[in-house]
């Protein structure tokens, strides 16, 4: 599965058959993320496995493997082979799942390979015991990257609901409850396209261009995600009124 959130693109590959119900689950939510004309083999596509412990037993090589990437790919494999066989004695797994190589996401002090396989935009979300409600883990970790991503590359992640007229974007701060998705909807109802009313990502192009792309929230949208990227016009702070 190949989704895009925000400018981060990244493959999403299931490494055993225990995890593959919680990762229909991140199908159906991520939908309008999902990438269908994009060729997985571009150097700016990640690649994140998910994985349950059994993974130990038949590891496995993608056959979305770019082309000269075999041999990273295999170091990458013997490095998180290596860390879930020992996760017992680490304490690695006192939470339902870790990430490889460590990005901030579980307190792992393994450090093995990751230097070596950092830069090759591998890594793997490895889970004790993988249960349907798992996908809300990887669906969190999946933000966790893609915000991190963002920042990485000049741009933020903002609280904020969007919406978009003649490819002019509007963005809505506020606390919760402060009528961000009741912009998201009444826009709506007018016919100017809402992107996310919860989260969404301000991408600079350059010193004057900014650009608004609507990022996934762990609270369902009610007016659903557009994936239009109009250019940041104004920015508006919701205040609740005390009247």
């Amino acid at each position: 599965m190949l989704i895009k959130l925000g400018e981060w693109k990244v493959f999403l590959d299931v490494g055993t058959d225990d995890v593959r119900l919680p990762i229909k689950h991140i199908g159906n939510i991520l939908n309008p993320f999902r990438l269908e004309n994009i060729n997985i083999n571009e150097t700016s596509v990640e690649h994140l496995l998910i994985v349950g412990k059994s993974f130990l037993e038949k590891p496995v090589f993608p056959i979305s493997l770019r082309c000269g990437d075999y041999n990273a790919w295999q170091l990458f494999l013997e490095s998180l082979t290596s860390t879930i066989s020992n996760s017992n004695q680490e304490n690695f797994l006192d939470t339902p799942c870790f990430s490889w190589p460590y990005k901030g996401f579980e307190n792992i002090k393994y450090s093995g390979f990751s230097e070596k396989i950092q830069g090759n935009n591998f890594s793997a979300l490895v889970f004790e015991n993988p249960t349907e409600n798992a996908f809300i883990q990887i669906f969190l970790y999946l933000l966790y990257l893609a915000i991190i991503w963002h920042a990485n590359n000049g741009h933020i992640c903002l609280h904020s609901s969007a919406v978009v007229n003649k490819n002019n974007g509007f963005l809505f701060l506020g606390a919760s409850d402060s009528g961000k998705t009741t912009i998201a909807r009444l826009s709506d109802s007018i016919g100017i396209k809402p992107l996310g009313d919860d989260l969404n990502f301000v991408v600079r192009e350059n010193q004057n261009h900014y650009f608004i792309n609507a990022a996934p929230s762990p609270n369902q949208s009610p007016v659903g995600y557009s994936m239009l990227r109009p250019q940041l016009k104004c920015i508006f702070k919701l205040v609740v009124s005390n009247i």
